[in-house]
């Protein structure tokens, strides 16, 4: 009995350090939270809740003319709503045709793997030995701008060395003070 009377006031103290009043307000706040831990899962994995109802703009359909100062300000607010809306929209669908992109040109791949292994294979090492040859070049040219007897260093500098005659050309701005 008496470990139970410490545990309630463990728990009591809890509460207060939280500033909750009750067993009541602890069950909203783990509501609150696993409804926002499952929303921010759920738009991880990509799911969508549409609960969300497509919304009114009333004041739009109104003339200017035939509004109060008030209300044209709620009609100003409502226009950058809708903008917003039809931007997050327009975003939806270009993110879904992009998913759905991906998929069939996914399947496609999946197909010609299955028709044509042996194909499908030399594509893919073909693709490979490109790669490959791509980064060989980039060494390449990084290890020729490290060696200075190298055309590619050699041009490098006469461009550099050009740019700095140029600046010398350039006409020079006289500062006030400096004579």
């Amino acid at each position: 009995m008496k470990l139970k009377d410490e545990d309630e006031e463990a728990f009591k103290d809890g509460l207060d350090e939280y500033e909750m009043e009750d067993e009541d307000d602890l069950k909203k706040t783990i509501d609150k939270l696993s409804a926002y831990i499952t929303k921010a899962n759920n738009k991880k994995l990509g799911i969508e809740e549409e609960t969300k109802e497509k919304p009114v703009f009333p004041l739009l359909d109104i003339p200017d003319d035939q509004l109060t100062p008030e209300e044209r300000n709620q009609k100003r607010r409502q226009k950058m709503l809708k903008a917003s809306y039809e931007a997050r929209e327009k975003i939806k669908k270009e993110k879904e045709e992009e998913r759905l992109r991906i998929e069939e040109e996914k399947r496609k791949e999946e197909e010609k793997r299955l028709k044509d292994p042996e194909g499908w294979l030399r594509n893919i090492h073909k693709q490979h030995d490109e790669i490959l040859q791509k980064i060989k070049e980039r060494k390449k040219r990084k290890n020729q701008l490290t060696d200075r007897r190298s055309q590619v260093s050699q041009s490098r500098m006469r461009s550099i060395a050009h740019l700095a005659d140029d600046e010398d050309l350039a006409p020079k701005r006289r500062r006030r003070g400096q004579d």
